[in-house]
């Protein structure tokens, strides 16, 4: 019998643990009741908020993804950064509903970034017409049509 350590404190035999047979049926072999139904698909059921921490984890990927694709410096991936957080405090203070990347907040009014980059886009329009700016309207908008990109290619909402 093989003996099995998960997180160094707890050991599990071989007849612990869940065996997957190969036609798809699973089965604790310690239960007295056998689960004989067969798996019909590879896709699983989330409820919302594991759906809206996914979206957040994936969306985090996306924006460094962009950044390395941007081929940003240091200093101008810092600027991006920070006038990326400006513009999002605004947009909050406006009443937007702002996405963050917190995963301790499963709000849907903090997860959703595609609709959102469309509304940063457009504010910046009026953001980016007074007062002094790290990077350029230009500059954040292509930055925000690549993160839609990337975006997309992660799955995220």
């Amino acid at each position: 019998m093989n003996n099995f350590t998960i997180n160094n404190s707890i050991n599990y035999t071989n007849t612990d643990l869940i065996n997957v047979y190969s036609n798809n049926k699973i089965s604790n072999e310690n239960s007295d009741v056998k689960n004989t139904t067969p798996i019909l698909n590879d896709s699983l059921e989330l409820d919302s908020d594991k759906k809206n921490i996914i979206n957040k984890i994936n969306a985090n990927e996306a924006f460094k993804k962009t950044s390395e694709d941007m081929e940003l410096s240091k200093e101008e991936e810092i600027d991006l950064r920070l006038e990326y957080a400006r513009i999002s405090q605004q947009m909050r203070h406006h009443g937007y509903n702002v996405p963050d990347f917190d995963l301790n907040n499963s709000d849907p009014k903090t997860s959703s970034f595609l609709p959102f980059l469309s509304e940063m886009k457009e504010f910046s329009k009026t953001y980016f017409s007074s007062g002094d700016h790290l990077v350029s309207s230009d500059f954040l908008g292509n930055f925000c049509d690549k993160f839609e990109e990337n975006l997309k290619k992660y799955d995220c909402f």
